[in-house]
């Protein structure tokens, strides 16, 4: 795989990261991000048709900084969560178990499901600008939600392909319901 290299300009700041950087490096990166206010986002769902070749292409070390989630909202970095639909499955769920698991790829960077939950809510609308009209359950907030079919945080990691969803709903209005609650 080629090197790569990533300039970000921030109020005449430059943070530049770049495939070749150490750990140390990387973690100055960071800390450099979490200053200048940076909010990173991410496409988990990707973890799960590339863990079995980024080893391969990439190697040990530079796979040690690949999908840094963990890292990442450790830094104090919000962290949103995105599809890249169609590209890849809009299925959050799917994502959740990428994030939880991560198929055993660079399992120190596994994050809770809790912080998955908040990487979909509040840090996908804090990256757009929306954290105060909607991203969590607030009195005045719009009322966009889901409801699944199990606590996710109660079941083992292993099975979290299975949690299902029995509702949504979109601005308080139910647009979908499984049938029988299931």
């Amino acid at each position: 795989m080629e090197d790569w290299s990533v300039t970000l300009f921030h109020n005449g700041k430059i943070l530049t990261m770049d495939s070749n950087d150490s750990e140390a490096e990387a973690m100055a990166i960071l800390a450099d991000a979490t200053k200048l206010g940076i909010v990173f986002v991410c496409q988990p769902a990707f973890i799960d048709s590339e863990y079995t070749w980024l080893m391969r292409r990439l190697g040990s070390e530079r796979c040690e900084r690949t999908y840094p989630f963990r890292a990442i909202i450790d830094a104090g970095i919000v962290l949103a969560g995105a599809s890249d639909a169609p590209i890849k499955s809009a299925n959050v769920l799917k994502a959740l178990h990428a994030c939880v698991t991560r198929n055993g790829f660079v399992p120190k960077q596994a994050i809770t499901v809790t912080e998955v939950l908040k990487i979909f809510t509040y840090g996908a609308t804090y990256a757009l600008g929306q954290e105060q009209t909607k991203g969590s359950l607030e009195k005045g907030k719009l009322a966009d939600f889901g409801v699944l079919n199990v606590d996710p945080s109660m079941v083992a990691p292993e099975k979290l392909a299975t949690v299902g969803i029995r509702e949504t709903f979109h601005r308080d209005k139910q647009i979908y319901q499984t049938v029988n609650g299931r």
